[in-house]
């Protein structure tokens, strides 16, 4: 028997939807809302092909307490509603939260009253009030009358399985004292060090916004160190290792910023900045050097294989690792794809390996038997996936020519005397 009467709606079961789901499914009955009728169809077999969720998981409330479906109409039957959509940008580095409006109109268009509707995606501070408000005001549903909104935005790290949806402290925000309470006990539920109470909507939807934009600055001025110290022919890695020896050095690394998140949300907030009359200098700045991170990484090839005396258009170059970050089949905004397109442009002899990549139609992408045989002046491994550390041999020792070499992009075997940043 359940511990509560809620019955729950999670619209999106993907990176973040699913395994909210299935958490929630342990205390609630929940209905699991997706488009994608292959998705439902791979959870109903009890696969989560992103790798979050493992089938076990899947298994122990599937069709007991937790109903996938690809229906809209069944979210009726609760009376919480959590959007887990993603925010994603358009070409012009702008908001695009067309998605969310189409569900919010669904939802206000078809409501039974008296719902309680949790947003979770990543929004710039009042997006909610500015945006969906008006939606619900339309169909002549007033807040905190006719309906309730809360906000309670996603932490989640995809291909993460230490800091996962239950380790992570909770923000949680609503329109209501007792849209409030609710919200304490559907996340109290299952996350272990508890919930932080924001003061308003607002202050949540900033919160959250804040955290992605501080890590995106953070690796951008890392990034910015590596290009200086690459001029001075130092290596970057040493520095940080050595300036990491300071109790308050904050520990990052160089890399190719990627992802639903981070590459994304601080144009959110500098959108909103914008529109309110100010232009924020610092937070373009770090994007304009991450989403410029694969130039550097392109010419630092290019002086590795000047330092072997090999020709980069005549040299077999391997990529290890495409998605956005390691351990993860989320290849979204990742800035690889950069890199890759800059070397087919160079008429480079180039191959990718991405364990967590399949069916790709670009020629470029191989599978493992497909390179087994061959032999490479350059291996980069530029995602460190676990799978290439415990595999070493198979992807270095045997793929690589006697003079060539390997960059070690992310720093995966630190002890080796392999090319680094």
């Amino acid at each position: 028997m359940k511990k509560s009467s809620h019955i729950l709606s999670v619209i999106g079961l993907g990176y973040v939807g699913l395994p909210l789901a299935i958490e929630l499914s342990k205390e609630f009955i929940v209905i699991g809302y997706d488009n994608n009728l292959n998705r439902i169809t791979s959870l109903k077999n009890l696969q989560d092909n992103n790798f979050e969720v493992s089938s076990s998981k899947i298994k122990k409330t599937i069709n007991k307490t937790f109903f996938p479906t690809i229906n809209f109409k069944e979210i009726n039957k609760s009376d919480v509603i959590i959007i887990t959509l993603p925010t994603p940008i358009n070409k012009k580095n702008k908001p695009n939260i067309k998605k969310l409006k189409i569900v919010t109109e669904k939802i206000a268009k078809n409501i039974i009253k008296n719902k309680l509707i949790i947003y979770e995606s990543t929004f710039y501070p009042g997006l909610i009030k500015t945006e969906f408000v008006p939606i619900f005001k339309k169909y002549n549903l007033t807040l905190n009358k006719d309906y309730s909104l809360g906000y309670s935005p996603e932490r989640i790290n995809p291909g993460d399985k230490k800091n996962n949806i239950t380790s992570i402290k909770k923000i949680i925000s609503a329109s209501n004292k007792k849209s409030l309470k609710v919200m304490k006990e559907i996340y109290g539920s299952f996350v272990k060090p508890g919930l932080f109470v924001a003061d308003s909507i607002e202050i949540a939807e900033a919160a959250k916004v804040i955290e992605n934009t501080q890590r995106d600055l953070n690796i951008a001025l890392i990034n910015e160190f590596a290009k200086i110290f690459e001029r001075m022919d130092i290596s970057t890695s040493k520095v940080l290792e050595a300036a990491g020896t300071k109790w308050n050095f904050l520990k990052f690394q160089p890399g190719l910023v990627g992802g639903h998140c981070i590459g994304v949300d601080p144009y959110y907030l500098s959108f909103k900045a914008e529109k309110l009359g100010y232009k924020p200098k610092l937070i373009l700045a770090g994007r304009e050097i991450n989403n410029n991170m694969h130039k550097f990484v392109f010419n630092k090839f290019k002086k590795i294989l000047d330092h072997i005396n090999k020709d980069l258009r005549s040299s077999n170059i391997l990529l290890l690792g495409a998605t956005f970050k390691e351990n993860c089949p989320d290849t979204r905004n990742s800035q690889v794809f950069k890199l890759i397109e800059t070397l087919k442009k160079k008429k480079t002899k180039l191959s990718v390996f991405d364990p967590y990549i399949k069916n790709n139609q670009d020629k470029v992408f191989k599978s493992y038997n497909q390179i087994k045989n061959s032999k490479f002046d350059l291996i980069a491994i530029i995602v460190p996936h676990t799978h290439f550390k415990t595999n070493k041999f198979f992807f270095i020792n045997k793929l690589l020519k006697k003079d060539g070499a390997v960059f070690d992009f992310k720093n995966l075997f630190p002890k080796d005397n392999y090319y680094k940043i």
